[in-house]
């Protein structure tokens, strides 16, 4: 009787809604494009109101749908991402590493996160785009790191244009929601992800394959 409950619940797709928020013009568009389709458009357009795409990942034969929000970061928008704060999972707060104001501008976007969704039911990351503009940087990551540190919020650098680190800051969130929301489907300790265009060991670059295609595809 349990092995068939333990079937039917990894025959069953589990759905987390995320967010990502963050300044217009920091790559929000971007990151998604990247992870879903691996291209870099250097043309996207701005976001406008909401904008969604879908990933599959599978966790130890539990399939997993992401169902990912891009939303728009001009001011006159913002009330519009905020109906959709209650209803996530988890979001991932993007900011220009070659745009101090749009880090400066991280703390009210988490004011507002806070004042419509409790923070201990769902995960946030803080992600800084552009890495590929290092020349450019204007924002110092020990700075980040250290705002990172006390908030409780993790934090990452990628790049949307070359596809560094993108990967895996959907893969670390999807995890955290994992063990948040269903800790008791894999044994504690377990990291392997298996996605649709290959597996890797999360935090090790040396199993990650970039390029496979073998897989289905994102089904974006």
């Amino acid at each position: 009787m349990t092995e068939n409950k333990e079937k039917k619940a990894k025959e069953e797709v589990i759905l987390y809604k995320i967010l990502i928020l963050g300044d217009s013009s920091v790559g929000k568009t971007s990151l998604l494009l990247q992870f879903c389709d691996e291209k870099f458009d250097p043309e996207t357009l701005t976001t406008v109101g909401i904008d969604y795409k879908k990933k599959f990942i599978m966790r130890h034969g539990q399939k997993i749908q992401l169902q990912l929000c891009d939303t728009a970061g001009q001011e006159r928008f913002r009330s519009i991402a905020k109906n959709f704060y209650k209803n996530c999972d988890g979001i991932i707060l993007v900011y220009d590493i070659a745009n101090i104001k749009s880090f400066e501008n991280i703390k009210s976007w988490i004011n507002s996160i806070k004042d419509n969704v409790d923070l201990d039911k769902i995960g946030l990351i803080i992600v800084g785009n552009k890495i590929d503009l290092e020349e450019k940087r204007e924002v110092n990551l020990d700075t980040v790191k250290d705002f990172g540190e006390k908030h409780n919020i993790d934090v990452f650098e990628v790049s949307a244009k070359n596809g560094k680190g993108v990967e895996e800051i959907f893969t670390h969130l999807t995890k955290k929601l994992f063990q948040k929301k269903h800790i008791g489907v894999v044994q504690p300790g377990e990291d392997e992800f298996t996605m649709r265009r290959g597996s890797y060991v999360l935090n090790a670059e040396s199993a990650k394959p970039k390029n496979n295609r073998n897989g289905e595809g994102c089904n974006c």
